[in-house]
């Protein structure tokens, strides 16, 4: 072997073999800000309800479609805004 390759060899040897030491020993109380904080954020993860809720009901989706086929939409309300002042910052009249 020449001697350009020998140090470069034991480098990678060394390398090789720092890479099987074991990890260190964590704290015991590694991670617990995680869990405080997700305990603070998380209400009740399995809520109980009094009474199941429900999105829709037959009779109501039933004459949502009997008007569309009969062609007595309701319309969508869209709703107003109010624009007070006129213009923006740096807004010149003309």
């Amino acid at each position: 072997m020449s001697k350009r390759i020998r140090p470069g060899l034991a480098a990678i040897l060394l390398l090789g073999l720092a890479s099987c030491s074991a990890p260190p020993a964590l704290n015991p109380s590694f991670g617990e800000a995680v869990r405080r904080n997700m305990q603070q954020h998380i209400i009740d993860p399995d809520p109980v309800y009094a009474e199941e809720e429900t999105l829709t009901s037959g009779p109501r989706a039933a004459g949502a479609i009997d008007r569309y086929e009969k062609g007595r939409v309701t319309p969508i309300v869209v709703p107003r805004t109010t624009t007070i002042g006129s213009g923006g910052m740096g807004a010149r009249p003309q």
